[in-house]
Formats: C-alpha cells, structure tokens, sequence
C-alpha cells in the first residue's frame, strides 16, 4: 500500500484569504501532502494536541507574534522541538514588527536570528546549506525580501553574491555589502526545524523554497540512504553538560534561554545531584562545553565534583565556562583560589552597574553573534584580565580597567569563560552561547598571546623561534588613553588590518611591555596616542624593537595630543633632531626626490590636503610628503589663504627613518584622512587588497535643537589607487610634477567646496518644500565634482517629492 502524504498545517490566522492569495502555493502543496488551512488559535491548539502531530506548519501572517498568542507560540516551540517543522513566510515578512519577530526567534525558539536588510536582489543557493534538499530549488533568482542577519553559514539557503547589486528603479544598482544577510534560512532546533522565507511578492521560485523547506523531514526519512543524510548522521551533534548542584524553583524559568538556545546546537545533558555530575565528568565521551551555572560546585559537599571538574578544565581543547547564578552567590575569596588555581591572573573586582562594550581581541570568541555595547544592570568585574583574555569590558565613560566578561586558555590547553551579569537577558543568552562554542583557533596560526604558547609545550609550532609559515603577521597598536571617538576615526584602518593581520591592542604600560617582549615579535608597531612618551622603560624597548629590525609608526591621534614642546625630547630619544613645526592644512605631494625606501610610491596617494602637525629639521631623504611652491596654508572652510613659502617648505607632514636595522615613521596629519590610512599600513609594511580599507565616514557639521547636538556625518566608498607608472630614472622636472600634482588636488577640492555648497543649497531647499530647486542644486553639485552617494541619494529624494518616479511590481 501507498504510504499516506504528510499532514501539513497553514496557520492563516488574519483576516487575509489563503485561497485567494496564495493559490499557486496551495496547489503545488496539494500534490504532495494534505493540507488543512487552520483560521483560528483554538483549532491550532487541538491541531497542535492531536497524536500524531502533523508534519509541518506554515505561518502565513504575523498574528502568532502577538502577545495574545504566547499560549499558542509556546505550543507551536514544544512541538518543534519535539521533532515538528515550522516555517515562517507568505504574508509573515510583510507585516511582522520586527521587536516581536527578533522575541520570538531568540527568546522562545533560541535562535539568535534578528532582522536585517530589506531590498530586491538576485540571490544564489548556499551550497553549504545543511537539513534541507536543494534538488528542486533554482541556483539563483531574484526577489525583494526582508533579510535576517546572525544566521548560521549552513542554516541559509540563499545569500547574495559579490555580483548582487541592489535592484530597483529608483535607487542606483549599488553592490550588496551585507553577504552575510539571508531571505531564506533553515536550521534544526531541539529535533525539529524552523524556517524563514521574506519574499514579499510571493515569487514562483518561493512556493518551491517554501515546500522543500516543509518537507525537509519527511525527504530526510524517505532518502535515509541519500549521502547527504549519511553525512548528516555521520557528524556528531556536540555535548554540553550544566552544572547546577543549587537549582531552585526558578532555575528553568531564569534560564529558559540559555537552554533554548544551547539545545538548537547541541545535546544539552543538565546535572543537578552529585551523582549525575561525577558520571558525567568522568564518563568515557567527555562533553564538548561545561556550563557552570550557580556556586554549588564549590561547596565543602561538592568537593569531589570540583576535583573532577578542574581535570576537564585543564583537557586540551575542553572548554568550562561560569555564568548564569554562578557570581551571584559565589564567594570572592573562593573565586580568586579558583582562578589563581587554573593558572589565571584574573581576580574578582566590583560588584556594580556599568555599560559594557566588546573588545573584539579574543581570537576564539565570534564576536559578530554579540551585541557590540549594551548595558549591564548589575555584575560581578573581574581585575587583571589581560585585553587578549577580556569580551566586555566597560565602556570609557567609567575609566575602569575591570572586565565585565572574559575567555582565557589554562596552562594545559583548556579553555575558560566568565560572564560576571546576574541577569538573565538576550544579551547574555548570546555571550553564554559565544563561550561555550568557541571558534576552532589552532595555536601555530595567528600568533596567539603567551597564555597560549605554554598551552602545548611539545608542539613544535609553539616553541619559541618556530612560526608556522600560514600564521598571519602581528601588528602591535599601542593605544593609551584613546578618546571615545578613536574607532569611528580608525574605521578604515581597523577594517584594513583585520583583514590582513593579526591585531594585537595594548592600553597599559605592562600589555604594551609583555607584548614587546614576545618571540617572535610583531611586524610592526603603531602608537595611536602619546600616552607613553614619559615612560622611558617602553620608549627604550620601542628603540630597542626597531634597532633590531622592527618598524615604529606614530599616528593616527599622536600629533593630535602630544605637547608642541615634547617633540624634540622624544625624538632625541631616537637620536633625531626632529622637532615639531606649523600647524596647518596644506595639499602635500610626495617627495620629488623620491620617497624613502623600502616604502613604494605605487601604494600612496601623489597628492593630497591634510591638516597635521610638521617636523622640521627633517633629511630631505627621509621626507615621504611635501608641501611645494603651489601649496598653500588653506582656510577651515578649505579655501586657498596664504602660500606655504620659506622655512615652511622645508618641513614635512610624513616621514621614515632608518633605526638600525629597523625603522621610525611619523605621520602628523590629525584627521586620518584616507590617504594617511594608506600611508600607515605601506609603513606598517601590509599590502591591501581593494575594498579591504571600505567607506570613510566623517563629521562635517552639527545640528543644534532640542537641548542637544547632534553630528552630521557624510560617507564615501573606497577611494582607488591611481595608476602608477614606474620611471627608468629620476627627471629632472621632477618638482614640476609634484607642483601640478599639488594643484590638481587643490582643483579637486575646491569644485569639492563648490559642490558642497550646492548641497547645503539644496538642502535648504527641499526643507521649504522647493523641491525642483533642491533637485537642480544636487544635480548641479554632482556634475561639478562627481556622482557622490550624498548628492544622488538627495537627487532621487528630490525627484520622489516632485512625483517623477516608477512604480516597480
């Protein structure tokens, strides 16, 4: 006999018809399974009790996510986890607000899934998408969706491509920069599945997406012999073990997510008793993560688990983390025996409130799952938690060096977490999951901080003087007393360094010694603040680097805090009569005389405006920017003033300098103008590849109202390279190059100035509801200097109040 098709459910639970909306999904659906469309919350719940459950349940609208239907979401979250398939689409995209979507997916289902992008683009199969068939799915097409973000590589079925460009009759066809953000995704929670499809226009490719997303199930039980299954059941789901030997009546109900969330990525095995905790501490399969949730396991009674539990910390590759009730009730003195006891310099700190920010320093930690700042309402600090150890950390208002949330390596190999909050949240629910499934970071690769390099003595990889030959380079940022502005002005350098390096970032005089001192050292090192020019035990060790071959580069907010009159005793430190010069806004062109090797002028920029502070008393081949005969001082508002003549040619914004075997470079400029950005890694001795800086983004006004001032902020895509043509020899016009090289920049901006004033114009404008006169004031702006977002973006704003637009279906 014919095995009966599978029994799937269409909540239709608004006013809006199945029938008549989504006709062609019903009858494709029809053909392979049966179909019952359920109009009302009392028919899904008997649907929902009935044995046996159906096979799946598609959610055409939005109504399950209204806090009237809690009683029916958390029935439709049992059933899934009990092995049911429940897929979120039609309707659903449209109209779901997205506070209640991201609730119900992070806080009831355990998925830390939240809304991203909306727009129409062309779409490719994920080829390593996992627990759906792809047999009958297109390997691409287009659609206009609502996108999530923070999903699983292998949970998304379609992501865009490098090719995707936004489609649309309005906006220009921009590149798609969110590659992560999918319309479709598919992943396993507790033994069933959930899905989501944003199409918001019902797509004929989406009813297919649509039915192998609800079918999944049953193609996996009927094709049990398919590779893709034996794949699937030949990887082994990983294991963690909870601790908690103090569980009271709330236990479940504070850490409900926590539990949701570790469970739709692992078998989760909770141990309350002594019994059930020495079993599986010492059973022959040891968990991949334990999750210690409250201070039982330090009690006098528990002292046998404690002694088990400390010989899978010290396991290579095993990780334990201590969170949830954990800082709640433990005791502070027995805390600090703890740590001191796994080889930990950490210590316990202030019991206190403060906003937490991430440091993005913890190689195994996937800090792009958690959110960059929030607050914390109460948590136990830890002290002495090295900035390669640290997760949170308090945000600069509070000037503390405590840390909110660390991850750090034992002696052994074991890894170790901390989460000090004591308030269950979604916040934390993410960190804890970020903890107990770190990322796989092998030590031999990106030069791991020396905690690490005494995990494995008797790898080869790790003993000093043996550097895996795959490790990417080190750079060194020594950042004292950075202002709370410094990584928004960084943005591009950050972006371009962590493409191509391993960064390693020093706040304190001990981080930036420690680091100093490790074999092998770094490639280079970039001091971003003068904070440590007094301390003449790291100005020693920084000469010490360089003369043995090491690079130095001072910029980004150097020039901008150090005192005019410490220059010339901190360079006499490097045995250089360098001192500081004017300061001033000038366009600068690199030195005619050729730069100073081994920086290469195809990497730079031929001219450029900077404000910055000079040195003089500069070789004039150590110079690698210029001011020259066409260069004048320029105005704030950028106008040409006054020309740079006399003494000032002769001083420089940018210089390199051999030190022994190594060298010392400067860069004065005090805005971090793009092309600085540029400079400092050429110094730092990094190739960059295009789009590894991307955008700038830069204050260029305010607005004041309401009691408050607020930045206006503008946005340009990564500026190119020009082309560069090497030359047999030096000409002997040289200078006359450099000149018009100076006066092409100038001319670049001051149709700059003009454009931008056009804008202002503009904008003027379009507040009085003139909106063909702010339209004609972009366009003229556009064509004076270039087709900048900015100009195009109020340009079509424009156009849509005069109503010259087409409608796209």
């Amino acid at each position: 006999m014919a095995p009966s098709k599978p029994v799937i459910l269409l909540f239709s639970l608004s006013d809006f018809r199945m029938d008549d909306m989504d006709a062609h999904l019903l009858k494709h659906l029809r053909t392979e399974s049966q179909v019952q469309v359920i109009r009302s919350r009392d028919a899904a719940l008997q649907w929902l009790s009935k044995n046996p459950r159906p096979q799946a349940i598609l959610l055409t609208d939005e109504v399950v996510t209204e806090r009237r239907q809690e009683a029916l979401l958390k029935k439709l979250a049992e059933y899934t986890k009990a092995g049911g398939t429940i897929v979120f689409g039609c309707r659903f995209s449209t109209f779901v607000k997205a506070k209640a979507m991201e609730n119900m997916f992070q806080r009831t289902l355990g998925l830390p899934w939240a809304r991203g992008s909306y727009h129409r683009t062309t779409f490719s199969l994920n080829k390593n998408v996992e627990n759906i068939g792809t047999d009958t799915l297109p390997s691409s097409y287009s659609m206009k969706a609502m996108h999530l973000q923070n999903v699983a590589p292998t949970a998304a079925v379609y992501l865009p491509s490098e090719a995707s460009r936004i489609e649309s009759h309005v906006f220009a066809p921009t590149p798609i920069t969110k590659l992560e953000e999918t319309p479709a995704a598919f992943a396993k929670v507790g033994l069933g599945y959930v899905g989501f499809v944003g199409d918001v226009n019902e797509e004929e490719p989406t009813t297919h997406l649509l039915i192998a997303m609800l079918l999944a199930s049953s193609e996996a039980q009927r094709y049990t012999g398919s590779s893709t299954s034996r794949d699937q059941k030949n990887v082994p789901r990983s294991s963690i073990l909870i601790l908690s030997l103090h569980k009271d009546d709330h236990f479940d109900s504070l850490n409900a997510g926590v539990y949701a969330a570790l469970r739709s990525r692992a078998s989760v095995t909770e141990a309350s008793t002594e019994r059930e905790a020495l079993n599986a501490l010492t059973a022959s399969l040891a968990p991949s993560a334990v999750l210690v949730t409250d201070a039982g396991v330090m009690d006098e009674d528990y002292s046998q688990v404690l002694l088990k539990l400390l010989a899978y910390i010290q396991r290579r590759e095993s990780t334990t983390v201590f969170a949830c009730q954990f800082s709640s009730f433990v005791r502070w003195p027995d805390l600090d025996a703890l740590f001191k006891r796994l080889g930990l310099a950490w210590r316990s700190g202030s019991y206190t409130k403060m906003d937490v920010t991430v440091t993005k320093a913890v190689d195994d930690v996937d800090f792009d799952s958690l959110i960059e700042t929030h607050e914390c309402p109460k948590a136990l600090f830890l002290q002495d938690v090295p900035w390669e150890e640290s997760v949170y950390v308090p945000t600069l208002q509070y000037r503390s060096k405590e840390t909110m949330a660390a991850f750090g390596w034992t002696e052994r190999g074991g890894r170790v977490g901390y989460v000090g909050d004591v308030n269950p949240s979604e916040n934390m629910t993410k960190l804890i999951v970020a903890l107990c499934f770190p990322k796989t970071s092998p030590v031999s690769i990106e030069a791991p901080p020396e905690s690490q390099a005494a995990i494995r003595p008797s790898s080869p990889t790790s003993r000093e003087g043996v550097i895996d030959s795959t490790a990417k380079p080190a750079v060194l940022l020594i950042s004292f007393d950075n202002g709370p502005s410094f990584e928004g002005m960084e943005k591009q350098l950050f972006s371009a360094l962590k493409r191509n390096v391993l960064v390693l970032q020093s706040s304190n005089a001990d981080a930036a010694l420690k680091h100093l001192s490790r074999k092998p050292s770094p490639t280079a090192v970039f001091l971003t603040h003068p904070g440590f020019v007094h301390n003449d035990n790291i100005v020693q060790r920084l000469v010490k680097y360089a003369r043995e071959g090491g690079r130095v580069v001072l910029g980004s907010q150097f020039s901008t805090h150090l005192q005019l009159d410490d220059f010339k005793p901190f360079f006499r430190k490097w045995n250089l009569p360098w001192d500081s010069g004017a300061y001033h806004r000038t366009t600068v062109a690199l030195n005619p005389a050729g730069i100073p090797s081994p920086l290469h002028p195809s990497k730079l920029f031929d001219a450029y405006s900077m404000k910055a502070v000079h040195l003089k008393n500069v070789k004039d081949k150590h110079k690698v920017y210029v001011p020259t005969s066409g260069s004048c001082v320029e105005t704030p508002s950028g106008e040409p003033g006054q020309p740079v003549s006399g003494s000032l040619l002769n001083e420089c914004p940018a210089a390199w300098v051999p030190v022994g075997k190594g060298y010392l470079g400067y860069i004065g400029d005090v805005n971090s103008e793009e092309e600085s950005t540029r400079l400092a890694l050429e110094m730092c001795g990094i190739t960059v590849k295009p789009g590894d800086l991307g955008p700038r983004t830069w204050d260029v006004g305010v607005t004041i109202g309401a009691g408050q001032v607020t930045p206006i902020s503008e946005t340009c895509a990564e500026r190119h390279l020009p082309v560069y043509t090497k030359r047999a020899q030096l000409r002997s016009r040289e200078k006359e190059v450099a000149v018009r090289s100076v006066k092409r920049a100038n001319n670049s901006r001051r149709k700059r100035l003009v454009a931008e004033r056009l804008k202002e114009e503009g904008n003027k404008f379009f507040k009085q509801g003139k909106s063909a006169q702010a339209a004609s004031r972009y366009r003229q702006a556009a064509l004076v200097y270039e087709p900048r977002p900015v100009y195009m973006s109020n340009l079509a704003a424009a156009l849509l109040k005069m109503g010259w637009y087409v409608v796209q279906y």
